[in-house]
């Protein structure tokens, strides 16, 4: 056979058969040939032939629908030439023939929805049964069924929607308002969203499945809202003593309510048509509520303002440092507030009874005919929230006498060219002066003064005094009286001398004051020679000749006077 095997006895007569084994498949030949009794060989004989075994195969095409209506149709082609049988669902339907030849088909119908498998094998003539081939299906003679998940009834103006399904979809359809559907996705879910006008409006949605099943349009109904929410803030005091606030507020429409303190970060602060906002603990000082309002579609309502002061503090009332502190007995004292304050106020912490002293942001107090003393001036505020401040004190003395003068010490009653005065006064002074001559000059201020005087003249002199205080007082004067006496006494002689005697004449002078007398005769030195206001000089023996005699006086004070002289030529 094919010379694939050695020869081999295959029987005699005139007839045989041969009968292989465990052929390949494939074409072959089987060659034959005899020998008869004269052993003549005979001419080949050949027979051609193929060995099947295997069965035919089956194969779907890649385009076999996978999802089909009730009424599916499915086609596959054969190895080989071969008789077709088919079933569904592995037997759970009967099977049945399906064709013949090398490619067939099958049409089922009224198949009710499902999950299905068509198996399909084929025998060809030599009865080899071939594998069974599958193809898997889906009955779907359903239309989708879309269901919104998420649909507000109230939006904005780019209202969003989204919806799903319970199967695949190979296109949803969408519509608003009545107008064309219009391809809007693919799949299980599906979203949709656009600029919409204010107002009412329907939207729809349906899904086609791949089988062009058209489901029941899914409607929603739904309002565009533009329009931010209208939100009145009532009315607060601008200012309050209050440290916490409540602030309430209305709404046309419900609203989401963000709020906020001196630009603090915002915190929710409710929900619906009105809202209240209690405040904190707050400093002293002015504040800010900030209001935002957002309605359920997002219009953001423009941001409101309420402004306050908070004001636990009362009005701090300042004397000004140029305040008096000493006054005549018709003071007037000024003084300022922190803030507008109407004033009160005493004079020596309730000895007078307390009393209104203006408003403002500054005051001022006036009395008249205040006896000498020393007080007190208590003023306080109280502000437009009723805060009373702290009492502020003023001390003061009513002074409406004049400083009393008084000289120190004593004086001689002659005194240097340069005397000193001195004196002390009742309280601090600005000291006038005149001497005897009446004009008045400046001789300092304080509480004691001094004055001196320079190159005076000999004789009687006076100082005046008196002094005025820093109100204005002002004393009488009052006067010290001295003599100067810087000269020596001057004397003279009294009567006639001469120039020439037998004997020496007694010699008599005269001073214009007190004096102790010294003497000197021919230059030789000044003794005692009297005192008085006048004294004489005499000698029983004289010698002859020139007699010259001086006599000078000296003062109580020490001051020497100028000499006096006389010459007298005593003859024998």
């Amino acid at each position: 056979m094919e010379n694939s095997f050695i020869e081999e006895d295959c029987g005699n007569g005139t007839n045989a058969k041969w009968t292989g084994n465990e052929i390949p498949d494939g074409p072959h030949k089987l060659m034959v040939y005899g020998v008869d009794k004269m052993n003549n060989r005979g001419p080949l004989a050949e027979l051609q032939f193929n060995v099947d075994s295997t069965g035919p195969k089956i194969s779907f095409p890649a385009n076999q629908p996978v999802v089909t209506k009730n009424n599916p149709t499915f086609r596959w082609t054969s190895s080989e030439a071969a008789k077709f049988k088919c079933a569904l669902d592995n037997g759970h339907v009967n099977e049945l023939d399906c064709g013949d030849g090398t490619s067939s088909h099958w049409t089922g119908t009224n198949i009710p929805d499902g999950h299905y498998k068509l198996l399909v094998y084929g025998t060809d003539d030599m009865n080899n049964r071939g594998p069974t081939a599958e193809h898997k299906f889906i009955v779907d003679n359903s239309a989708p069924v879309v269901t919104f998940n998420r649909a507000d009834n109230v939006t904005n103006d780019t209202p969003q929607f989204t919806w799903s399904s319970e199967e695949d979809v190979s296109q949803f359809l969408c519509s608003l308002d009545g107008a064309a559907y219009v391809n809007c996705g693919r799949g299980r879910t599906g979203d949709w969203s656009r600029n919409v006008p204010h107002g009412q409006h329907v939207f729809f949605v349906k899904g086609q499945d791949e089988n062009g099943n058209v489901g029941t349009p899914a409607e929603h109904t739904f309002n565009v809202d533009t329009r931010h929410p209208n939100v009145v803030i009532e009315p607060i005091p601008l200012k309050t003593s209050n440290r916490s606030t409540s602030i309430r507020w209305t709404s046309d429409e419900p609203a989401r309510y963000l709020c906020s303190i001196d630009n603090a970060p915002e915190t929710n602060c409710g929900f619906g048509t009105n809202g209240q906002k209690t405040t904190s603990e707050l400093k002293d000082g002015d504040h800010t509520f900030i209001l935002t309002a957002i309605d359920p579609v997002g219009n953001r309502a423009p941001i409101l303002r309420r402004r306050w002061t908070v004001d636990t503090t009362g009005p701090k009332i300042s004397f000004p440092a140029g305040q008096p502190t000493l006054t005549r007995n018709n003071p007037t004292f000024r003084w300022t507030s922190s803030e507008p304050a109407t004033f009160k106020c005493a004079l020596d912490g309730g000895q007078f009874n307390v009393h209104d002293c203006g408003d403002g942001i500054s005051g001022r107090w006036t009395r008249t005919d205040i006896p000498d003393g020393v007080y007190k001036l208590l003023v306080y505020g109280t502000d437009d929230t009723n805060n009373r401040g702290p009492t502020a004190e003023h001390k003061f003395v009513v002074d409406s006498r004049p400083p009393e003068i008084t000289f120190s010490g004593d004086l001689p009653e002659t005194t240097s060219r340069n005397p000193t005065l001195t004196w002390s006064s009742s309280e601090y002074a600005t000291f006038e002066c005149k001497l005897e001559d009446g004009k008045i000059f400046n001789c300092g201020s304080g509480d004691d003064g001094i004055w001196s005087g320079r190159n005076m003249t000999d004789g009687a002199h006076s100082l005046s005094v008196r002094g005025t205080d820093a109100l204005g007082n002002k004393g009488q004067f009052i006067s010290r009286s001295w003599t100067v006496d810087e000269s020596g006494p001057r004397l003279r002689f009294v009567g006639d001398l001469p120039s020439r005697a037998r004997r020496l004449p007694r010699i008599r002078w005269i001073s214009n004051e007190f004096a102790f007398f010294e003497c000197s005769l021919n230059g030789r030195n000044y003794t005692s020679c009297g005192r008085g206001m006048q004294h004489s000089w005499t000698r029983h023996e004289t010698p002859t000749g020139l007699l010259v005699f001086r006599v000078r006086g000296r003062d109580t004070k020490g001051n020497v006077g100028e000499p006096i002289t006389v010459a007298i030529d005593i003859g024998a």
